[in-house]
């Protein structure tokens, strides 16, 4: 639809069964140099675990590029697609992964996955939020695990190297816990963001 919300339309809808795949959750569209639009699914696919596809913005040329696993790549990715200018794109899964607690991943436009890393029980997991960069590092947020089971605010390089968990929620009357779709905004060489609980 326009910017002034008229010529509203569909361009594209999903349907049973969803081998498409299906609950976008809280994911977002990022445009390619290419002129696609390519997003991830959270649910569906062939597994049901998810799927990372493409479209064209007048709704043609929908693609699978790639099915989310689980096991070793993660799944059930409801955090937003971060786009990077080293031309890839960048996801938490909340789950699965080595250990089930999720994993981060890198997307290439050609429909290629790296997992970049596999949280453990004390790294946090369970994340639905995104990632956000700054000086070389991508930054997010877990909803829950870690030392007092309300999540983490964690970094990692874009090579996968150097995770570190920064912060571990207490869910306390002075700290907060459970960050919930909390995608962390950085001004000023700091970041900001919010706890649920």
């Amino acid at each position: 639809f326009t910017a002034g919300g008229t010529n509203y339309s569909n361009v594209y809808e999903y349907k049973v069964p969803v081998t498409d795949g299906e609950d976008p959750f809280g994911n977002n569209l990022v445009k390619g140099t290419d002129g696609f639009l390519y997003g991830i699914t959270s649910d569906g696919g062939i597994d049901g675990n998810g799927n990372f596809f493409k479209i064209r913005p007048d709704g043609t040329g929908y693609e699978i590029l790639a099915e989310f696993n689980g096991g070793s790549q993660g799944e059930q990715n409801y955090g937003k697609l971060h786009q990077s200018n080293d031309g890839f794109l960048y996801c938490i899964a909340y789950d699965g992964g080595f250990y089930d607690y999720g994993t981060i991943m890198r997307l290439s436009y050609n429909g290629s996955i790296k997992v970049l890393h596999h949280f453990q029980e004390q790294d946090g997991g369970g994340a639905y939020g995104g990632l956000v960069e700054h000086n070389g590092y991508l930054y997010g947020t877990n909803y829950e695990n870690g030392d007092f089971d309300a999540g983490t605010l964690f970094r990692i390089k874009k090579d996968g190297t150097d995770f570190k968990v920064l912060h571990t929620f207490e869910d306390s009357n002075t700290d907060g816990g459970y960050p919930y779709f909390n995608d962390p905004v950085i001004t000023s060489n700091k970041l900001y963001g919010m706890s649920y609980s």
